[in-house]
């Protein structure tokens, strides 16, 4: 027995030894982004720590590069802390900054260029940058911002870092960086300085097409919405002053929690996501976004709302809205409203319906069951999964089931609002020229007194009417469960049911875990979720010149 206690051990000793082994960390020589470039493409190994030391430095060109295969963790570190307080979504949650890793934008492009972009590895790969101050210098306007990040991965995280996008010596409006392909993770107790006044300066653009193997966003439009899921990158805890705290497109799908987002823009919505219109191109819209238990500051200057969206379903609940803006929601389905010049089909999407600008043309690409208003628009607010595109450019753009540009059968999944707080503001705006959009039908919002036949409710679930309206049903109104109709909210189990038939809830929302396991180093994969690699410390390494 004392034998095999001691063989036992001795293994434990010798895995434990060859972990540590595995572990390696590489030093770059200065936060230059040709010692950056160096350290990066020096890495080798399955869990590698590259370390950017303390430094300003301006980058003048483009750094691209690909996370490597055998390369299955990877953390990006520099010297910058951030630290908050309080608790996140409330008046009392503050973060601050001491900048010690600064990398500043110099970069001229003639095409708008990045000067970091990073591919990543595959689905299960684990990454996470951290510990750095992004800001912006003396380079010109970025289409896709500083930082660009290229999927699959599921396990991506991004915290503790100071975007600095109002650094910047000339005035303009950019991105802070995009998200592209697969990506799942969590973008978390970051500082984001957007700018000041009027500028519509942004953060991540958000277009992670999760599950999307056909192209444009089409494959992640056929797929279930998984609202409550891991399946969307998750920005939480962060700290945003002015401008805008995303935008949303080509099918990307992103949570927006507990975070405290002050002043905004006088012209935007603070929480964005944009439909699918011929003006974006073939890309399709934001695919779905929850937002809930952000605690938001306006300016009062501003006529909008804090909350656009253009199309598809959202959840929208437990925010607070301090002062400033309007309106909490503004939404409106892109091509019913006119706000956006439409090319008719095939060589575009086309109007959704006869009656906007006057053109008499609709679009086969929608339902059509009324000519004037096109209903239900494809992507259009409330509309989900449904048939799949076949990933072509136009004019070859078809729904791919029936071989033609058809309307793609897509569910009735409404737009819910419930339990937020909005002080004097006003709840919902839709846009008056769209004609498809209506209450109670595909979009619900608090009801002041909820009796389950209009709006939605929240309380204890022992409160929940027995008594409810179902969605339309039909041809046109089928869900991806019955038909959805109003919503409950139940406070005490964290849970959202839907009328889906007449006196019928069903359970179809319960918010994902929170803080999200990658904050805690657990990785999602395949086969579940996973105990994974917290990033070594106090490893030796060897400083890349």
């Amino acid at each position: 027995m004392k034998f095999f206690i001691h063989f036992s051990l001795l293994l434990a000793l010798l895995a434990a030894t060859s972990v540590a082994r595995a572990q390696t960390t590489v030093n770059a020589a200065s936060c230059n982004q040709s010692d950056v470039q160096k350290a990066l493409s020096s890495v080798s190994g399955a869990t590698v720590v590259v370390n950017i030391p303390a430094g300003t430095c301006g980058w003048s060109g483009n750094l691209t590069w690909t996370v490597p295969s055998s390369t299955t963790s990877l953390t990006i570190q520099g010297q910058t802390a951030v630290n908050c307080t309080g608790t996140a979504g409330t008046s009392s949650y503050a973060c601050t900054a001491s900048d010690q890793t600064v990398i500043q934008d110099n970069f001229t492009s003639s095409g708008c260029q990045s000067p970091w972009i990073i591919g990543l590895g595959g689905a299960n790969t684990y990454f996470r940058m951290t510990g750095l101050t992004i800001a912006g210098g003396t380079g010109n306007v970025k289409c896709d911002g500083i930082l660009v990040l290229n999927g699959p991965s599921h396990n991506v995280r991004l915290d503790h870092i100071h975007f600095n996008v109002a650094a910047y010596t000339s005035s303009f409006s950019t991105f802070t960086g995009r998200l592209y392909g697969e990506i799942e993770g969590v973008i978390d107790h970051n500082i984001f300085d957007n700018g000041v006044g009027n500028t519509v300066s942004q953060g991540f653009a958000i277009s992670n097409t999760i599950g999307d193997s056909v192209g444009f966003g089409d494959g992640t439009w056929a797929n279930p919405t998984s609202f409550g899921s891991s399946a969307f990158i998750f920005l939480e805890d962060n700290v945003m002053h002015w401008g805008e705290f995303e935008d949303c497109d080509t099918g990307g799908r992103f949570v927006a929690r507990y975070n405290n987002l002050y002043y905004g823009s006088t012209g935007s919505a603070i929480i964005h996501s944009h439909g699918t219109k011929t003006q974006a191109g073939r890309g399709r819209g934001c695919r779905a976004y929850e937002a809930y238990g952000n605690y938001i500051v306006g300016p009062s200057t501003s006529n909008d709302a804090v909350i656009g969206s253009a199309g598809g379903p959202s959840l929208v609940w437990g925010n607070t809205l301090a002062s400033g803006f309007n309106w909490l929601a503004a939404i409106s389905t892109t091509r019913s409203d006119g706000s956006a010049g439409e090319t008719n089909t095939p060589n575009g999407w086309g109007y959704c319906g006869t009656a906007i600008n006057g053109n008499g043309v609709g679009s086969q690409w929608d339902a059509n069951t009324s000519s004037s208003t096109g209903y239900p628009c494809m992507d259009g607010i409330g509309r989900g999964q449904g048939q799949a595109l076949n990933g072509q450019n136009f004019p070859s753009a078809l729904n791919s089931t029936t071989g033609s540009i058809s309307w793609p059968h897509q569910y009735l999944e409404p737009v819910y609002y419930w339990e937020n707080s909005i002080g004097s503001a006003g709840y919902l705006r839709i846009n008056t020229g769209d004609n498809a959009t209506q209450l109670n039908r595909d979009v619900y919002y608090d009801a002041s007194s909820f009796d389950g036949s209009s709006g939605t409710g929240h309380g204890a679930a022992s409160s929940r009417p027995s008594n409810c309206t179902a969605g339309p049903g039909g041809t046109y109104g089928q869900s991806p469960t019955g038909s959805y109709g109003v919503a409950y909210f139940a406070d005490d189990t964290q849970t959202l049911s839907v009328c889906t038939a007449a006196n019928t809830w069903t359970n179809v929302y319960t918010p994902y875990a929170y803080p999200h396991p990658l904050t805690s180093g657990v990785l999602s994969g395949s086969g579940g979720g996973s105990s994974g690699p917290q990033p070594p410390t106090n490893l030796t390494g060897t400083v890349v010149q």
